[in-house]
């Protein structure tokens, strides 16, 4: 079992919805593979838990990259579990064990496996590597590594910073607020002087909200 992490990575923090947007699973979806990540007894009522966890958030990209390569749920469920035995914690999906050749360790089926992506054609090691290549993993123990943060280009997630909430690199700024200023129509110049960043540094996480938007339409 997970111990008690010294950070907020297994409390709740993010809507639902707002889960959904982040990992580019439809709402659905992630609600069924949310069920099966997490680490309480099956057909605990959602009410129970309405947030989703850090780690949680991580599992549940792990689960759209692995469905993007074309693997079944049960073959997904029976990995997850295998991972779960073998390495004795609540969330093994946020576990560093899979950048370093678990996926065809834990996912039989993954072996001949490709996914297709701009044109390009992904082995399910790479696939899930490229999905995870920002996140940012931390010694639970000797022998775990814990996802601890996920930092795309120009924007941090991190569970001690805004509890979480996208935020500019290095700083406490949440994208969401930068977004409502420029859907009023306040230029990046603007805001970028009311902040005191760079105009790039409000461009591109304006960015990279939209290419989320852009993914769960």
């Amino acid at each position: 079992m997970l111990r008690k992490l010294p950070y907020a990575s297994e409390e709740g923090i993010y809507l639902q919805s707002e889960a959904a947007v982040l990992t580019g699973l439809p709402s659905s979806t992630m609600r069924f593979w949310l069920e099966r990540v997490r680490a309480v007894p099956r057909g605990t009522p959602p009410a129970d838990r309405p947030l989703v966890s850090f780690l949680e958030l991580t599992s549940l990209r792990v689960v759209a990259a692995l469905r993007k390569l074309g693997m079944k749920p049960a073959a997904i469920r029976r990995g997850l579990e295998s991972m779960r035995a073998r390495l004795g914690i609540d969330y093994p999906f946020a576990s560093d064990d899979l950048k370093t050749d678990g996926v065809h360790l834990y996912f039989p089926e993954a072996d001949g496996l490709i996914a297709v992506d701009h044109g390009n054609q992904l082995t399910a090691q790479v696939l899930v590597d490229k999905y995870l290549v920002d996140v940012r993993y931390a010694p639970v123990n000797a022998h775990l590594r814990l996802a601890t943060s996920w930092e795309p280009p120009g924007v941090s997630l991190n569970p001690r910073v805004q509890r979480g909430a996208p935020c500019v690199s290095g700083t406490r700024i949440q994208v969401a607020v930068l977004e409502r200023f420029a859907d009023a129509g306040d230029s990046s110049e603007l805001l970028a002087e009311m902040y005191g960043l760079t105009v790039d540094q409000v461009e591109q996480a304006l960015r990279w909200s939209e290419r989320l938007k852009h993914q769960a339409a």
